[in-house]
């Protein structure tokens, strides 16, 4: 229960900020460093496919992020716990 949790809040941190610097990588404020960071591997590896399959890409690039993330995450919790 408490890996969904986790896993389900780092995949809605990681969809909203990958969203909010894909709108924004074209503008002055310079998100596009972030964009390509946050949008790698599957956008990467798409190249212009990504742009007819957006939505697609975009969801499982954030289960790939969110997956590696949660596992990330209790490989330090168990760290500092055992």
């Amino acid at each position: 229960m408490k890996t969904m949790v986790v896993w389900s809040a780092v995949f809605t941190v990681h969809s909203v900020a990958q969203f909010g610097a894909w709108a924004t990588a074209d503008t002055p404020s310079g998100g596009r460093i972030l964009a390509r960071v946050l949008m790698f591997p599957t956008f990467a590896v798409a190249g212009s496919l990504a742009d007819r399959w957006f939505w697609p890409t975009f969801v499982v690039n954030s289960v790939l992020w969110a997956s590696a993330a949660t596992v990330l995450i209790w490989k330090v919790l168990r760290l500092r716990v055992g």
